[in-house]
């Protein structure tokens, strides 16, 4: 026996779709490094893109789905 919702089978159980954005993205996934990295690291948003590192450790969020907007020769 399956178990179901108990909807009819063509009703859709929600219309409603939900696409997050970037930026709600970034702080879901920021929130979670707080609960897991220790205390003194620092969580960043961004690439690396040749400028000095903080002091101290450090975490880096990056979303790798983006598109590049240049790329090198």
């Amino acid at each position: 026996m399956v178990e179901t919702c108990g909807d009819a089978p063509d009703f859709a159980s929600s219309g409603i779709t939900f696409t997050p954005t970037d930026s709600a993205l970034y702080q879901a996934l920021g929130e979670y490094l707080k609960t897991v990295l220790p205390s003194p690291f620092r969580i960043k948003q961004g690439q690396q893109n040749r400028t000095p590192s903080p002091v101290g450790p450090y975490c880096v969020m990056q979303l790798i789905t983006t598109r590049l907007l240049a790329t090198n020769g």
